[in-house]
């Protein structure tokens, strides 16, 4: 696969779709990333107290879930 320029639906850079991700994403049924690496690792990353506290719920519930 080739690879494509994308445009970040945060910050609206332009950031390079390429092919061997293309195909990792398909392989998972995943659709095209909306956001750029870095938009995406910042998104990740709990920014404040609340956001720490809501992320550990959510670990708490997904092992109490699945586990």
């Amino acid at each position: 696969m080739k690879d494509i320029i994308l445009t970040c639906v945060q910050c609206e850079a332009d950031f390079v779709f390429s092919g061997s991700d293309r195909l990792r994403y398909e392989r998972l049924g995943f659709s095209e990333p909306l956001r750029c690496p870095q938009c995406r690792h910042h998104k990740s990353k709990p920014n404040d107290e609340g956001e720490r506290k809501n992320l550990e719920t959510k670990k708490k519930h997904y092992r109490l879930k699945y586990y």
